[in-house]
Formats: structure tokens, sequence, C-alpha cells
């Protein structure tokens, strides 16, 4: 019978400011690494003067803060939002080149260890080399050609996760008519990378990569692993990708989906009619929501 991973071969990256709410701050962050993976190597990735003071950690990486960006990820014509990426993007790169093990798992500084659920789906599923990673946006579904990866957490071997956030700092402007999101610049860098493509181009021709390019990254490259079954807990949303979420609204693309992938030949049939399916329980959904609108905003 296979065996997991042992702690003492991982490295777990906590990125991020410093959360200090009792009973839920960074502290009891790593006091959950530490119980379930007890010999692993815990680096705290933060910013230059955080408060780390009685929070359990091997080394603290002090980084210079990036700042934020003002994206415009609607269209020109919209409101400018705020985009932390190169905030995850320096905290996350910096701690995994001072990685000591083979395996690094990248953790908010606000998500909690509730089990090692994580480590049985990568031991049956990833173990060639591939990155695993929560539930990306569905560009079937409710995203169309939106191509990205879940960014809240990671779990791959040191090399592979080098692969995947050694990359330039995120600039406005890759598109002319919005920007792109965060979650869509780490995955374009890292198809272009593979592919050898203009990162401008992997968006621009998105509708025809999405069913070539896209998916056969996702089956190659990465395993998808279902948020609520991982034994990860984010405080700042603890409902990630719900079974609601999941199965209801097809909002990601799920585990199934991840695993229909690797069957190309046998599997177009079943997961075309899944897709059908998914759009058909979508605008159920949708219509479900607008008579209830209807109902609740009448004036009687």
């Amino acid at each position: 019978s296979s065996t997991l991973i042992s702690s003492d071969k991982i490295t777990v990256v906590v990125q991020g400011a410093i959360v200090l709410d009792r009973g839920r701050g960074t502290r009891e962050v790593c006091e959950s690494i530490r119980k379930l993976l007890p010999r692993a190597e815990i680096i705290l990735s933060t910013w230059e003067n955080s408060n780390y003071k009685g929070i359990s950690c091997d080394k603290v990486l002090e980084n210079k803060d990036p700042g934020v960006l003002e994206s415009q990820y609607h269209g020109r014509e919209n409101n400018a939002v705020r985009n932390n990426f190169n905030r995850q993007l320096i905290s996350t790169l910096y701690g995994i080149r001072e990685a000591g093990r083979e395996y690094v798992m990248k953790l908010r500084s606000d998500s909690f260890l509730q089990d090692i659920s994580f480590l049985r789906f990568y031991e049956k599923y990833g173990r060639e080399q591939r990155i695993a990673c929560f539930e990306p946006r569905n560009p079937w579904g409710e995203f169309p050609n939106q191509l990205s990866l879940c960014d809240f957490w990671f779990f791959a071997p040191k090399e592979m996760m080098l692969k995947l956030w050694d990359i330039p700092l995120y600039e406005n402007g890759i598109l002319k008519e919005r920007d792109i999101l965060g979650e869509e610049y780490l995955l374009g860098q890292f198809i272009r990378k593979k592919e050898k493509l203009e990162l401008s181009s992997f968006f621009l021709n998105a509708p025809c990569y999405r069913d070539t390019l896209y998916k056969s990254a996702l089956r190659e490259d990465f395993l998808i692993i279902p948020a609520r079954k991982s034994g990860i807990i984010c405080v700042k949303y603890p409902n990630l990708n719900d079974f609601y979420t999941v199965c209801i609204k097809h909002y990601v693309i799920s585990f199934s989906n991840w695993i229909s992938f690797q069957e190309q030949g046998k599997q177009v049939k079943r997961f075309l009619v899944f897709h059908f399916l998914q759009g058909l329980s979508g605008k159920i959904f949708r219509f479900i929501k607008e008579i209830k609108r209807g109902v609740h905003g009448a004036k009687i």
C-alpha cells in the first residue's frame, strides 16, 4: 500500500500579511501546520516591519512591499479595482526560493490546516510532478473563455512551484480592452513559458486555446483538488468552492471535470453531455433566481 508524503519532505510557505485575529490569525495557522505536519519546515513570508512575535516558524522573510496596482478588469470604461497580485507573487516566490525541502505548499496567512486530505489526493493522482490546486473558474460555464487558475493554495515539488511562480511582476495593459486577473496572469505566464507563446496572444485567442492548450495544461501539469475536501480552511472565504458553487452553479472546473480530461478518447462524449447538462442546470438556476427576484421585488 502507498504511503503519504512525509512531513519532513515538505516546506510550507505561509505568505501574506500577518493576521492578528485572536484564535484565527497567522499564529494559529502555523500551529495547525505544526500539529498536522509536525516535521515540516515553515517559512513565514511577509512584509517589512511586521509583528510576528509569538508565531512558530523556522524562517521569517520580511519582504519589501511592491504595493497595489489600479487595474480595470471589466473594461477601460469601468472603475479601477485594487490589484494585489504582485504582493502575492513576491511573498510566494521568495518563500519558495528559500524552501529547503522536496515539496512546497503555498498557504495564505489566513488559511488553516484542518486535516491532510490534500495529501491523499496527491498520493493517488499527483505523483507525476503535478501541481495541486483548487478548482479554477469555469471557462465553459459562468466565465466564458476566462482561462485561469485558483491562486488560493498550491502543493507541488519545489521545481514545479518555481516553474509556476518564477515570473515577472504583473503590469497593466497586457490587453487593450481590459486588464487580466492575477489568476489569469499566473496561468498565462505558465503556458507562455511551456508553449513559447506571446502572453497577449494567449489571451486574445482564448476561445481557441480553451479546448487545446488550456485543457492539456490542466491535464498534464495540474491536479485539481476539491477545496471542500482538501482539509484547508480559509478564514476569509470559509465556503470557498462549496457543494452549491461546484455542483449546482458550476462556477468552477470540478475534480470530476479534471478526471474526465485524463481519458480524452473515452470521455469526449461524456464530457460534452456533462457540459450540456451544466449549461442547462445553469439556465434553470438563473430562471429560478429571476422568478424569486420578481416575487420579492413585486409591489403589493
